[in-house]
């Protein structure tokens, strides 16, 4: 995968677009943890709750993320890409490890719950379910990306310049035939009028 030098106006969506995206991770995570203050892990009903909970709300926040990796693929910033991909890597352990510990705990709460209820509670389960699988698994992908972009070495533009573009590349080589096939006692004008001029017979 080629990534081509950001240009002068990417560069300027670098610092806003950072901060925008990072406040838009962090708000709604932030949200989700106060609304399950306080907590309590030795507690099965609240390791159900929060985690249905979770399961609702990453899914924003993966985006975001997304959001984040693909501008740090834009700019070239391999720091950037690499902490994606790590919080990537970590999201989808919490969700493998959340699909488990949410099904022990579904097994417990059903006890709990009258059969009027019933159906509905296999229901949120299931979708709690399948959102953490399913998320869990995007999570997986997004972080294998990540690290494969990092072992990209064009994933940042080489110091001391931008990559000279394919139509200047192009245009070098057409001009250096050019003069290659030139003539001895020849004229070569530009490659746009391609003309060959020889000395007259009465000079």
């Amino acid at each position: 995968m080629s990534i081509a030098a950001p240009t002068e106006p990417m560069r300027r969506l670098r610092v806003p677009g950072y901060f925008i995206l990072v406040l838009a991770l962090i708000l709604p995570l932030v949200d989700t943890v106060m609304s399950v203050l306080p907590i309590k892990l030795d507690a099965f009903a609240w390791r159900f709750g929060a985690m249905g909970l979770f399961a609702s709300a990453v899914g924003a926040p993966l985006l975001v993320l997304f959001l984040i990796y693909a501008l740090a693929l834009t700019l070239g910033d391999r720091k950037v890409v690499a902490a994606c991909g790590v919080m990537a890597a970590v999201l989808a352990l919490i969700m493998l490890v959340g699909v488990l510990s949410f099904s022990l705990d579904a097994l417990q709460m059903k006890s709990r719950i009258q059969a009027a209820g019933q159906l509905r509670f296999y229901t949120a389960s299931a979708q709690a379910t399948l959102k953490l699988v399913l998320q869990g698994i995007a999570s997986l992908v997004f972080a294998v990306s990540a690290f494969r972009a990092l072992g990209d070495r064009k994933l940042a533009a080489p110091k001391g310049g931008r990559r000279p573009s394919a139509s200047l590349v192009v245009g070098r080589s057409i001009s250096n035939r050019a003069v290659e096939r030139a003539e001895p006692g020849s004229v070569q004008l530009p490659v746009s009028e391609s003309k060959e001029v020889t000395p007259s017979s009465g000079e």
